[in-house]
């Protein structure tokens, strides 16, 4: 009976991390995605774009090691903007928004961005040995 202890322990102890990774991932204020982005637009202020998206700029990830990747005008640029100018960014694990404002807080130039994951060990064990 007491050797059913371990496997059930780790079992319920897997369940509850992935339950809890899901939960994370759907506890996002943030609506950020490709459907949102297409309702932003160039002169919104940025009271109108935190509506838009449901929330403040932020970072929402759950995850510090995903980065995105931009398309847009100034896509592969990775200057500051003008001065007087100023960003705000909305990054979550699946997709990202940058909007740059002027000084009067109008939107002058809107970004997207897909998320870029690290590869997980399974995948990165597997090209390993592939080789």
């Amino acid at each position: 009976m007491r050797r059913w202890c371990y496997p059930c322990a780790l079992l319920l102890a897997v369940g509850c991390g992935v339950a809890g990774r899901e939960w994370a991932a759907c506890s996002c204020p943030a609506d950020v995605r490709p459907e949102t982005f297409a309702a932003l637009a160039l002169g919104m202020s940025e009271g109108e774009a935190e509506a838009a998206l449901g929330a403040p700029a932020g970072d929402y990830r759950t995850r510090r090691d995903i980065g995105h990747l931009f398309a847009g005008p100034g896509a592969g640029s990775s200057l500051p903007p003008p001065p007087g100018r100023f960003t705000r960014e909305w990054l979550t694990d699946e997709y990202a928004i940058e909007i740059e404002f002027d000084p009067d807080g109008t939107a002058v130039r809107l970004r997207c961005g897909v998320a870029l994951r690290p590869p997980t060990w399974p995948e990165w064990l597997t090209r390993l040995f592939d080789r």
